[in-house]
């Protein structure tokens, strides 16, 4: 009985420590801005060393902490962001190595001989590191996604199973990959986030109009600048962004606040926005705000026969609202029954089956319908919008509804 007990144990403090080392591990690797020239990926930066993009009629200027400078013609560059292990490429280089690599079942095989191998996980998690030359490399990875960096080049490999059981794939990038223009050092060829989020740089502050609006990065799909020195950028919930009078960018820890507005740019953004109201018909457009004061909201039929505005403060809100604001493609919205108008958030979800839309509600109140009810803008109640702040603080929110007819509306104040 003792023994069993002591193997227990001790087996019990090498799963502590195992546990303590994966989550010690376990982080995720710095954004990126990503260039793509006519589609075809040309460079990257990390947002740990991008000081400023400086903006012509002709090009985007990325200045870097090092004090090196990679121009981009606007005309055909548009922008992602994504993360990534290191600090970055750029097409200055065109010598670069350009091995491949694939995977055979048990090893690393790449085209020519690298050094200073390593393979993370897209988590982040270190699974093998080798220095010297090689051309292969041992190594047992399972099917997924893996980030493999050789002789200063870092690449994205897919792993996929065949019939026979082993496992084949080719890095994710351009056929000619540029070299680092900036090396990474060489201890420590990955620049990982913390796992503490405040000291993670998740915002994008873009200033504008002298004033600054600030972006999750994680919300944006992607971004191009113009001629006429604007800055456009896309959502990942669909809606559009415009700024004109581009001045300047950071990345930080914390969203930038403007001095001009009271407005929850950051919130906003990616909760608010135009959808189509529940149980009304003809239908209804709801836009929606979020204030540092509460949530604002103004509802109109697409006759124009009804409309009205409402405000829920801050402490008439109840918090499972926010929390249905954690599922994917969430928005502000409002819903229509007997018991008369609800406003809240509103997300898709699938039940037994079948696709449905949820809203929790200000009160915390749970609702849901079919999401047939938007049969006529493809069983979805969300509009991409296009979000314009003006230079004293007022949010224009414009759309184009399913028949083809334009919708505006502004918020001023609370």
């Amino acid at each position: 009985m003792k023994k069993i007990f002591t193997l227990r144990f001790w087996a019990s403090i090498v799963m502590i420590l195992t546990a303590a080392v994966m989550m010690n591990a376990q982080t995720d690797f710095s954004w990126c801005v990503i260039a793509h020239d006519n589609g075809k990926e040309v460079g990257w930066h990390s947002v740990n060393v991008i000081t400023d993009i400086q903006l012509t009629s002709q090009s985007a200027t990325f200045v870097l902490t090092d004090g090196k400078t990679f121009p981009y013609p606007i005309t055909s560059t548009t922008f992602t962001f994504e993360q990534r292990a290191g600090n970055g490429t750029a097409i200055e280089v065109i010598n670069a190595p350009k091995w491949n690599v694939y995977y055979n079942g048990s090893s690393l095989h790449f085209t020519e001989s690298v050094n200073s191998v390593a393979v993370y996980s897209v988590s982040g998690i270190l699974i093998a590191k080798v220095s010297g030359n090689y051309t292969d490399v041992p190594v047992n990875l399972a099917k997924g996604i893996y980030i493999v960096q050789a002789s200063g080049k870092t690449v994205k490999l897919l792993v996929t199973n065949n019939g026979s059981g082993a496992a084949y794939a080719q890095p994710t990038v351009a056929e000619s990959a540029p070299q680092v223009s900036y090396a990474p050092a060489s201890s420590n060829p990955v620049t990982l986030r913390s796992a503490n989020a405040a000291v993670t740089k998740q915002y994008w502050n873009v200033h504008y109009n002298n004033t600054v609006i600030a972006v999750e990065i994680a919300q944006v799909s992607s971004f191009y600048f113009t001629t006429d020195n604007a800055v456009v950028f896309a959502l990942v919930n669909g809606s559009t962004v415009q700024l004109p009078n581009y001045q300047t960018i950071d990345f930080g820890t914390q969203p930038a606040q403007p001095a001009v507005t009271n407005w929850d740019m950051v919130k906003t953004l990616k909760f608010g926005g135009a959808s189509y109201a529940w149980g009304f018909d003809p239908p209804t457009i709801t836009w929606a705000a979020v204030h540092k004061n509460g949530l604002a909201f103004h509802a109109v039929q697409i006759d124009n026969s009804y409309s009205e505005d409402q405000r829920f403060a801050n402490s008439a809100i109840n918090s499972a609202l926010w929390d249905a604001g954690n599922n994917p493609n969430s928005r502000l919205s409002m819903f229509y029954d007997s018991r008369g108008n609800s406003y809240g958030m509103g997300y898709p979800d699938i039940l037994q089956d079948i696709p449905i839309v949820r809203l929790r509600d200000t009160n915390g109140i749970g609702h849901s319908t079919r999401a047939s009810e938007w049969s006529f803008n493809n069983n979805s109640n969300l509009i991409p919008t296009t979000f314009v702040q003006g230079a004293n603080g007022s949010i224009t929110m414009s759309c184009t509804n399913y028949n083809g007819k334009a919708w505006s509306y502004t918020f001023n104040t609370w």
